[in-house]
C-alpha cells in the first residue's frame, strides 16, 4: 500500500496523484504486484496558481496563439493579394490606394502580433504564471 497526496486544479478539475510514501514493494515494482494500485490519500489540495492543470494550460495557450496565427495568417494573405495587385496596377489613384491599404494591413498585422503576447501574459497571470507555464 503506497500513501499518496491528491492535487486538484481548481478551474479544470483535473486530478493528480503524488506518491508520498511509496509501499515495500515500491511504487513501481511490477514483481511483487502493488505498483502504486493501491493508494490510501492522506492529503488533498486544490490548487489555485495555476488553476489549470499542465494539459489543459497548454491547450488553452495553444488555442490562444490559434486564434491569433489564423487572423495573421489571413492577413498575410491578403497583403500578398494587394500587393500582386500593386505590381499590375496603372491608375495612379488606384496605386496609391492598393499602397496604403497593404500599409494597413501591415500596420493590423503588427498589432495583432502585439494582441497576441498582450492575450497570452494575460492569460499567464490570471493562472498565476510567469513566463510560459
Amino acid at each position: 500500500m503506497c500513501f499518496a497526496r491528491l492535487e486538484t486544479n481548481i478551474q479544470c478539475g483535473h486530478n493528480k496523484i503524488v506518491i508520498t510514501e511509496e509501499c515495500q514493494f515500491g511504487a513501481t515494482d511490477q514483481k511483487n504486484n502493488c505498483s502504486g494500485q493501491v493508494l490510501v490519500v492522506e492529503h488533498e489540495s486544490y490548487i489555485t496558481k495555476p488553476r489549470l492543470c499542465v494539459h489543459c494550460y497548454r491547450r488553452k495557450e495553444h488555442d490562444i496563439c490559434l486564434g491569433y496565427q489564423r487572423a495573421i495568417n489571413d492577413l498575410e494573405s491578403a497583403i500578398r493579394e494587394t500587393r500582386a495587385k500593386i505590381s499590375n496596377e496603372t491608375n495612379r489613384s488606384s496605386l496609391d490606394r492598393l499602397k496604403a491599404t497593404a500599409t494597413r494591413m501591415e500596420v493590423d498585422r503588427g498589432d495583432l502580433v502585439d494582441e497576441r503576447y498582450e492575450a497570452l501574459n494575460a492569460f499567464r497571470i490570471e493562472q498565476g504564471v510567469w513566463g510560459d507555464g
